[in-house]
Formats: structure tokens, C-alpha cells, sequence
């Protein structure tokens, strides 16, 4: 007994036991129902029945009820002298998907990786992982909103999209395509990257779906691109800290020209009274041939005021500056 649909009038009026074995649909589930609804709706079946009617398409997926792909043939038969017309559904004497599948099954039911299978050449979403699902935009996150679909329908192309290169290349080479790092904008804005594969897969040596692979990567690239922006700020800091350390250098040698050709002495000491910057001319007034270590230089020489009276070290300009005092056109005698 053939898998049979009778429908009159729009309405299904009765099923064949083999449509149920077939489908998984039971005959109080489908009868009084519109045809329309039964094979759009319960069948999720891309199916012009005009088309079908005057023969000029007849191969369909059909999904049943536990959303299984089924690939059948669809005739109908109109009855004489009656409104009542018969649609035949003839399951296609070839490998169901999912034992042409056998290989990647496991990979679907450890819904690790995005995983999905479409069909050729109308690239119909047979199969597919929840988590190549969760990729998609809403409302297409769910095995009923999904399978049966189109790849247009399911991504709303009515513009170009990114992907087209990669399914255009794979209908036409029928070659693997890998991809890395592929940059994939969602409707609202999300941005997300991945890598991938596009495969095909042969039945009797006939291009007969397509197995896209993918692995979301977007927090590696997140890290990359944390990591070049840091390496660039690095770049950019050490740039900065060199012309600085250049700026600073070269004002040394100015200085240290100017100084060392002054007409006068300059001796600069420290809190201590340690010496930390002297010129040449200091250094013939304040230090003997002997080379004394300049630290030494408050220990080593007495200083005068203009009258031959010795200044106590306390009251050296620069203890006396380090106090807080401003002294001007002070002299000493050393």
C-alpha cells in the first residue's frame, strides 16, 4: 500500500498506514486539516502543488515527525467525476540522510562544534547541531523553526552576504572550502569570527549535500586583536619614552657645553653637601693637583667671607640655601 494523502475539496479526508509509517503522522492528526497547512506547515515540504500536479517538479524533502529528512517523489491523481484528489508520497530508493551521515552522526549529538547539512542544489537545512542553530538570528534558534528552510529564508538574503563566494565556489568546483577566521555580522549588529570547512558530499557520484563545519573563534581573535593593541601601545610608549630620553640627552650635552665655558666657577652639592655638579672652573679654584675625590671638598678647604674671616660650615650659602634663605652677589673666598 502506497504512503497516500485523499483530499478533497482542500481537506484532507483520509491517510494510507504507509503514510503514517513514513511520517510518523497519524490519521487523526492529519484529517480535516488544509492540504496547504499539511505540506507547508506539518511537512515543511517546498512544494508547489500546481507543480506537482502537471508534473513539472516531483522531488521533495519532506520532514516527519521527529524532524527526520526524508527525500520522496510526490504524483497526484485527480478522480473522475469527483473533487477528490490522491497525493502519493514515494520515499527515493537511495540512502536515507542519515545513513549517508553515518560518519559525522556522533558530531551531532555531541553538539560541540556548529555542524549543518543542506541539501543540493535548492540548499535546504536538513540537519543541523543546536549549536550551529544558536549562530543563527532569532527566530531560526530552533530545530522546528529551522529545518525545512531555505538558506535564503533562513538568512534573510535579499542583499548580498559575505557567504555567498563560499557557497557559490562549492556548487560550482565541488571542492572543499576551508575558512579562518571568518568575520560574520548578525541583523543586530553582533559580531562574531569562526573557522570552518564547506564539504560536499557525494551519493552515486552526485554532488548531494553540503556539510558546513564551523568552530567559533571569536575570543581568540578578541585575545589577538587585546594583544596587538597592547603591543602597539608598548610600541608607541617606547617611541615616546626614546625622544624624551633624546630631549633629555641633548639637553645634558647643552649644559654641560655651556658650564664647562662659563667664565666663572659653578659648583652644585646636595642636601649632604656632597658635590654633584661642577665645572671645570671650580675645579681649579677648589681642588689641588692631588685629584681630591669631590666629597671631600667642604672637609679639604676653608672658606672666607671678603674681610679673611672664616665662614662656618653652617653658614655656607649652601647650607644657608638648603634652609630656605635667598642669597644674591654673596661672595666667599676659598
Amino acid at each position: 500500500m502506497s504512503a497516500y494523502l485523499l483530499v478533497e475539496r482542500g481537506m484532507v479526508v483520509d491517510i494510507g498506514e504507509a503514510f503514517t509509517e513514513l511520517t510518523g503522522y497519524l490519521k487523526t492528526e492529519l484529517c480535516h486539516k488544509d492540504i496547504h497547512q499539511v505540506i507547508g506547515k506539518l511537512l515543511r515540504m517546498k512544494a508547489s502543488l500546481q507543480d506537482a500536479l502537471e508534473n513539472l517538479k516531483s522531488d521533495f524533502y519532506l520532514f516527519s515527525k521527529t524532524l527526520e529528512a526524508i527525500e520522496i517523489s510526490l504524483s497526484m491523481t485527480a478522480l473522475e467525476n469527483s473533487k477528490e484528489i490522491f497525493y502519493v508520497f514515494t520515499e527515493k530508493a537511495q540512502p536515507r540522510l542519515k545513513d549517508s551521515l553515518v560518519f559525522v552522526d556522533q558530531l551531532f549529538r555531541d553538539n560541540v562544534l556548529s555542524i549543518a547539512v543542506y541539501s543540493v542544489p535548492d540548499l535546504i537545512l536538513l540537519k543541523a547541531s543546536q549549536q550551529h542553530l544558536n549562530f543563527l538570528d532569532s527566530p531560526y534558534r530552533t530545530m522546528e523553526k529551522s529545518l525545512g528552510k531555505t538558506r535564503e529564508e533562513i538568512y534573510n538574503l535579499e542583499e548580498e552576504s559575505p557567504t555567498d563566494d563560499f557557497w557559490t565556489s562549492i556548487l560550482e568546483e565541488q571542492k572543499t572550502i576551508y575558512i579562518n577566521e571568518f568575520k560574520y555580522e548578525r541583523s543586530q549588529g553582533e559580531i562574531s569570527y569562526w573557522d570552518g570547512s564547506y564539504t560536499p558530499i557525494f551519493v552515486q557520484e552526485k554532488m548531494k549535500y553540503i556539510l558546513v563545519n564551523a568552530k567559533d573563534v571569536t575570543q581568540r581573535i578578541l585575545d589577538k586583536q587585546q594583544k596587538e593593541t597592547l603591543s602597539q601601545q608598548l610600541f608607541q610608549y617606547q617611541r615616546v619614552l626614546k625622544e624624551q630620553n633624546e630631549k633629555i640627552q641633548t639637553q645634558k650635552t647643552q649644559l654641560e657645553f655651556i658650564l664647562e665655558n662659563m667664565y666663572d666657577g659653578l659648583c652644585i652639592t646636595d642636601g649632604a653637601g656632597k658635590v654633584v655638579l661642577i665645572n671645570q672652573k671650580a675645579k681649579i679654584h677648589l681642588y689641588t693637583a692631588q685629584k681630591d675625590p669631590l666629597v671631600d671638598s667642604l672637609r679639604l678647604h676653608k672658606f672666607l667671607d671678603i674681610q679673611g674671616n672664616e665662614i662656618p660650615k653652617d653658614d655656607l650659602p649652601t647650607a644657608r640655601a638648603l634652609r630656605g634663605e635667598t642669597l644674591q652677589n654673596y661672595l666667599v673666598v676659598v
